[in-house]
């Protein structure tokens, strides 16, 4: 039984039954657990830099560790015109993490999915919608439970942290410094 952690409800382990209980706050005292697919997305709009520029910051995946937290390298292992296969290796706090994605690029969108390492699947794009208006979209499975408050924290904190750093990447390409 999974469920789908960007909806309201998770699996919670209490005393050792299951109850299900609302994932945004969970009654007090119940350590709750999240099996299945993890998604988010949020739209957001960047008036200032080119859409070309922000999805090929997007794209440059090699740049990450210079500017993206929690990634500490990316090998690229295969390069074609419109494509790149690459391991991150990444932390979230003591948890480390080795994953292979395949990153396409095509106008107007950048796309990731999951090869091969850690999790069972990830997937997601960055979308230039018009008028300088983005939706950036991830799912992940990670192939085991994972505790509530870590899925908060990526929904409420680590995605709206990512987009912030890739935005402010794009200002630096636009303004040089």
């Amino acid at each position: 039984m999974g469920a789908d952690c960007s909806q309201p409800l998770a699996l919670c382990l209490v005393s050792g039954s299951k109850v299900d209980v609302t994932l945004n706050r969970g009654p007090v005292g119940l350590t709750c657990y999240c099996l299945g697919v993890y998604s988010a997305s949020r739209e957001f709009h960047e008036p200032d830099v080119p859409p070309e520029i922000l999805l090929e910051v997007v794209y440059d995946v090699e740049a990450y560790p210079d500017f993206v937290k929690g990634i500490n390298g990316v090998t690229v292992k295969n390069r074609g015109p419109n494509n790149i296969v690459a391991e991150f290796d990444a932390d979230m706090g003591a948890m480390k993490f080795r994953y292979t994605l395949l990153i396409e690029r095509e106008a107007g969108v950048v796309r990731w999915r999951r090869l091969a390492g850690a999790f069972r699947a990830n997937e997601g794009s960055m979308v230039h919608l018009g008028d300088g208006h983005y939706r950036y979209k991830n799912a992940m499975d990670p192939g085991f439970a994972v505790p509530g408050f870590a899925v908060r924290f990526v929904l409420e904190r680590s995605l709206p942290r990512l987009i912030k750093e890739l935005r402010a990447r794009a200002h630096e390409r636009v303004t040089g410094s």
